[in-house]
């Protein structure tokens, strides 16, 4: 079976790249590019914590090899109403036999 065919939930992924112009205070200025495409997130765990009464959400992310994503990624799937974080580089998952890049793992948070 195709891994292609698990990642098919549309998704919007936002790019954030420190290409403009610096500020008044010699910051570089975030540049944001959208894209729409398809993934599959499935969570991974949850917690919640009482003293500031914040939930943290952790889950898996996963692309097709065309994709451009990094730890300045935003995805947004819609369908869920769910907007994640892309946390550290993602994993590029090569088959072993052909050496190809198959798919793209990621690591995505949501704080409520």
């Amino acid at each position: 079976m195709s891994y292609a065919r698990l990642v098919n939930e549309p998704c919007t992924l936002t790019s954030r790249t420190e290409s403009g112009p610096v500020d008044r205070y010699g910051n570089p200025t975030v540049v944001e590019t959208t894209t729409s495409t398809v993934c599959y997130a499935e969570q991974k765990s949850a917690s919640e914590n009482t003293v500031d009464n914040t939930q943290v959400e952790v889950w898996e992310v996963d692309f097709l090899p065309d994709e451009e994503v990094d730890g300045l990624t935003e995805v947004t799937i819609p369908g869920r109403a769910l907007v994640l974080e892309i946390v550290g580089p993602p994993h590029h998952v090569r088959n072993p036999r052909t050496q190809v890049v198959e798919q793209i793992n990621a690591t995505g948070t949501r704080v409520t």
